[in-house]
C-alpha cells in the first residue's frame, strides 16, 4: 500500500505579514509612487469637471492611508505590519470595487438615454476609478510579494482591462451604435468588475493570521 505523504504548502506571500515594515520592499515604492500620481490626476479631473465628477470618500481614505504618517501608529513601538497595511488596502480596494458594480451599471444605463458627447465625458471618470485598485493591487503584489500562480492571475485580469479599454475607444470613435457601447460595459466591463473583487476576496482569505 503506498505511503501518503503530506506535501508542505507553499506559502503565497514571499513577505513575511507579521514583520514591520522598515523599509519598502522590492519596487513597492515605485508603485505607491504611481498610487499618488493617479490620485493627484483623478483630482485635477474633477476640479475641471465640478458638478459631474465622482464622490470617492475611498480614494481620500487611501491617500490618508498612505501618506506617511500611517506607517507608525500610536501607541506601538514596532510599527505598522505588512499585515496590516496590505489588508487595509485590501478592504479599501474592495470597498472601491464594489462602489464600481454601481457606477458601470449607472453609467451604462444613462447612455441609452443620451447622445455620443455625453458618452465620450462619461467614459474617462469611469475608466479612472477602475484603475485605481488597479494600482493598489500594484502596490500590495509589491509590498506582500505574491507567488507565480497569483502574479500571472493578475497579469491576465490587467491584460483583460486594455482589451476593454481598446473596444470601448473604438466603440466611442466609430459612434456607430450606443447600444454596443452600453452592452459592452455590461458584459464585459461588468464581468471584469465582479472578478476584481473574486481577486481580493481570495487575498484577504490567504492573508489571514
Amino acid at each position: 500500500m503506498p505511503s501518503v505523504t503530506n506535501k508542505q504548502v507553499k506559502p503565497p506571500f514571499r513577505v513575511d505579514l507579521d514583520s514591520p515594515i522598515t523599509t519598502w520592499p522590492g519596487s513597492s515604492l515605485q508603485s505607491l509612487s504611481a498610487i499618488f500620481v493617479h490620485l493627484e490626476k483623478m483630482a485635477r479631473r474633477q476640479n475641471r469637471e465640478a458638478g459631474s465628477a465622482w464622490e470617492n470618500e475611498n480614494v481620500v481614505k487611501l491617500h490618508e492611508m498612505l501618506s506617511g504618517t500611517h506607517l507608525m501608529e500610536t501607541g506601538r513601538r514596532d510599527g505598522l505590519r505588512f499585515r496590516d497595511l496590505g489588508r487595509q488596502i485590501i478592504e479599501t480596494a474592495s470597498a472601491q470595487v464594489e462602489v464600481l458594480e454601481n457606477r458601470a451599471h449607472e453609467v451604462q444605463s444613462l447612455l441609452l438615454i443620451n447622445d455620443w458627447p455625453v458618452a465620450k465625458r462619461l467614459w474617462p471618470p469611469l475608466q479612472a476609478e477602475c484603475r485605481t485598485p488597479l494600482y493598489e493591487l500594484n502596490f500590495l503584489e509589491d509590498l506582500w510579494g505574491f507567488d507565480p500562480s497569483q502574479m500571472a492571475a493578475n497579469s491576465r485580469h490587467r491584460r483583460q482591462f486594455v482589451l476593454i479599454q481598446t473596444d470601448v475607444r473604438m466603440l466611442l470613435a466609430r459612434q456607430e451604435s450606443l447600444l454596443d457601447l452600453s452592452n459592452t460595459l455590461e458584459r464585459d466591463l461588468g464581468c471584469w468588475i465582479t472578478h476584481f473583487g473574486r481577486i481580493l476576496r481570495k487575498l484577504d482569505e490567504e492573508s489571514q493570521p
